[in-house]
């Protein structure tokens, strides 16, 4: 077995590859319609084919969560994954509260496990080759955590842990949030963080970034980490001027899109008629105009007589 091979641009590839995701799935996902379950798809269809291009082996990790942690690929063969679209949706339909600490901690010992025991039941001859293993992990969540057991600091020791002692590189995915700063105090490094805006099309950008990042990663590139022009696609101000991105409708579960109010015109309406009049001779003073409004026609002293 090789442990590694060149790409076309004549770059080591790791010969061996694990990949993981965990992916929020609470009420307000709502919000993104598709994307979520979309994005998923083509990105376990994409660690597969980037394997199957590269002459790669691993492991590929699914999971989502809302008020439960839902463990849906655990250490499956990249080349032997079989996922339809429909099973997408259905792991991804909104529910629920957000449990991101404690899925997020329990997916990455996971990886960490799935790693070392790679290297332990390696033939000896490929062991003492010490062959590259590329790891690499993406979280994503629209919200905070509300449901979870382990704190923020239990989640942010655990990122840096798999970062700075298992060589695993993590990414950050967050709407409703500056993503960058929130992934900072989870432990994560800037440059593999990215904030979107809470609709179907910023959703699938993120998600279609996250995808060819991990993948530049996983086959040996040294370009790591979100490049301008994918958060500029990501971001909500990208709804504005990219006509090609959908809005998604209101829902009840998370923070609504409405419409913009109704414009009304503004009507200068008449001064009201004084209806305190005097009598006047055998009539009644029924105005008393000064020339303006409805009675601008009556006689100079401002006075109309009924007899």
């Amino acid at each position: 077995m090789s442990t590694s091979t060149r790409n076309a641009r004549n770059t080591v590839v790791p010969g061996i590859v694990i990949a993981g995701f965990t992916g929020d799935r609470s009420g307000s996902m709502c919000q993104m319609g598709d994307a979520p379950s979309t994005g998923l798809f083509e990105w376990i269809n994409d660690q597969k084919q980037s394997a199957l291009d590269n002459a790669q082996v691993g492991k590929l990790f699914v999971s989502t969560f809302d008020t439960v942690h839902d463990v849906r690929m655990d250490c499956v063969n990249i080349a032997d994954t079989d996922i339809t679209i429909d099973q997408c949706k259905k792991w991804m339909d909104p529910r629920g509260m957000t449990k991101l600490y404690d899925s997020a901690i329990a997916d990455l010992d996971r990886l960490i496990l799935a790693k070392e025991e790679y290297k332990k039941n390696m033939p000896n001859k490929l062991r003492q080759l010490d062959p590259k293993i590329v790891t690499v992990w993406a979280c994503m969540t629209d919200g905070s955590d509300n449901k979870s057991d382990n704190t923020i600091t239990d989640f942010k020791n655990k990122v840096k842990e798999a970062q700075d002692k298992h060589d695993i590189t993590c990414f950050f995915l967050g709407a409703n949030q500056d993503a960058v700063t929130t992934g900072v105090q989870y432990g994560f490094k800037p440059d593999n963080a990215i904030t979107f805006g809470a609709n179907e099309g910023c959703a699938s950008s993120a998600l279609r970034s996250a995808s060819q990042t991990m993948r530049q990663v996983s086959t040996g590139s040294s370009n790591k980490g979100f490049t301008d022009n994918m958060r500029n696609l990501s971001t909500p101000h990208s709804t504005q001027t990219h006509r090609s991105i959908k809005q998604s409708p209101p829902c009840i579960m998370g923070i609504p899109n409405f419409p913009p109010p109704i414009q009304r015109a503004n009507f200068n309406f008449p001064p009201p008629i004084n209806t305190n009049i005097p009598r006047v001779g055998r009539g009644y003073m029924v105005a008393m105009t000064n020339h303006q409004g409805p009675f601008a026609n009556s006689p100079p002293n401002g006075f109309s007589l009924l007899n």
